[in-house]
């Protein structure tokens, strides 16, 4: 059996995506107005989201041209 790391990357990316989104206690709002996990959630939210397609296309790239 074969592990793939790549989508397991993938997958606690997007997990981290969605966890900076949930609003939670926190010291100080986020940059949308309400308390978060993340206090720099839209931003740390669309970093994760584009490094996880970057892996993905990349990795669907490398594969169509070995």
């Amino acid at each position: 059996m074969k592990i793939d790391f790549k989508k397991i990357l993938i997958a606690l990316l997007l997990i981290s995506a969605v966890s900076t989104v949930l609003p939670l206690p926190a010291s100080k709002e986020n940059l949308l107005g309400y308390y978060s996990h993340c206090t720099f959630t839209p931003w740390s939210t669309a970093i994760l989201i584009l490094t996880a397609l970057c892996i993905f296309f990349y990795s669907k790239k490398v594969i169509k041209n070995a």
